[in-house]
């Protein structure tokens, strides 16, 4: 029986990506396969079916010699924005249709992935939710969390808010906030929930009475200031689904 494999998914210029990648197989992640961007731009061999009945697989056979297939892939943390489209000897008047056809095709066959996702595939992005910062401070406000009011008119908008502080949210765990900070930690949850991200950096500011006000949020966060800890967070998210069949 062979055992099913996890996934990270990013680019090859993502270094918290590939520091992560790097800690959880030394964590006991296993087996773990690191693909990059470049390496999926330049597979030798694509097969993407989809059924009828909704299910759906996809095999890529990398150039490393490697084969990736869904069907034995126990988790997968996703940091992917952009996948360079194969070949460049499209005829300029092709380019907009094949660029959208190409977004399609990555969409669909990071959709099948199966076990834990993060981050899953989604409409505004690769690699989750890629909203606007009104967005996110509108989110967050419904989520429970106090925010910074956030201001446009046809003069100018708020300016952005530096973070002071970020707290990470992987699944149920809820990083970087104190034991007595409870309301926070929920409502940090309810944002990630509210925004579909199994992964969530939020970016808090501290106010005038020493509280703390959201900043901004992200599907891409920094991984390395997390530490241990968030390695640990991680591994036990992905884990989550190793318990599924071994493929043959």
């Amino acid at each position: 029986m062979k055992a099913k494999t996890f996934l990270v998914l990013c680019a090859e210029t993502d270094l918290d990506a590939l520091w992560a990648a790097r800690e959880l197989a030394a964590a006991g992640l296993a087996p773990l396969e690191l693909v990059t961007a470049g390496m999926l731009a330049s597979a030798l061999r694509w097969s993407h079916e989809i059924e009828a009945s909704g299910g759906a697989r996809v095999e890529i056979a990398l150039a490393d010699g490697r084969v990736i297939r869904s069907e034995e892939v126990a988790g997968v943390f996703n940091r992917l924005t952009y996948v360079p489209p194969p070949g460049d000897g499209l005829q300029l008047a092709d380019s907009a249709y094949a660029a959208q056809e190409w977004q399609a095709f990555l969409v669909s066959w990071l959709h099948c992935l199966p076990g834990p996702v993060l981050n899953r595939v989604h409409p505004l992005g690769l690699s989750g939710s890629e909203r606007p910062a009104p967005d996110w401070t509108h989110l967050a406000a419904q989520a429970g969390l106090p925010v910074i009011p956030w201001r446009s008119t046809a003069a100018a908008e708020t300016p952005p808010v530096a973070h002071a502080r970020l707290v990470w949210v992987v699944g149920p765990q809820v990083l970087g906030t104190a034991p007595e900070e409870e309301a926070v930690a929920d409502g940090c949850r309810r944002l990630a929930h509210a925004a579909d991200c199994a992964l969530l950096g939020i970016g808090m500011c501290a106010d005038a009475a020493g509280g703390w006000r959201f900043s901004t949020a992200t599907a891409l966060p920094p991984l390395r200031p997390g530490g241990p800890a968030l390695i640990a967070a991680l591994a036990a998210a992905l884990r989550a689904g190793a318990d599924s069949p071994a493929a043959p």
